[in-house]
């Protein structure tokens, strides 16, 4: 189904954009990604992640100081970033 494939293959592309530049903004250094997934740096992974969590937003732990957060739609991209922002004490 290659009109489809195509359809989300834009979709991961513009919501890697977008969170690469929100997380840009709030000062969290990111790696370069061509997947469908953000991996950036923060102080304390486990406790931004239980933070996240009970906020209803789900992210990866990847070590002691990266979080990982997988592209969606741009109603998850938009709820993840207000949430983490929030959780920085930065919204």
């Amino acid at each position: 189904d290659i009109p489809h494939m195509k359809k989300v293959v834009d979709l991961n592309s513009r919501m890697r954009k977008r969170l690469e530049e929100g997380l840009a903004k709030l000062g969290v250094p990111v790696a370069p990604s061509q997947a469908n997934f953000v991996y950036f740096h923060v102080p304390d992974a486990d406790k931004i992640y239980e933070m996240l969590l009970s906020k209803g937003v789900i992210v990866r732990p990847m070590g002691p100081q990266a979080l990982r957060v997988t592209t969606g739609t741009e109603s998850e991209t938009e709820k993840f970033l207000a949430a983490f922002a929030e959780v920085l004490g930065r919204s």
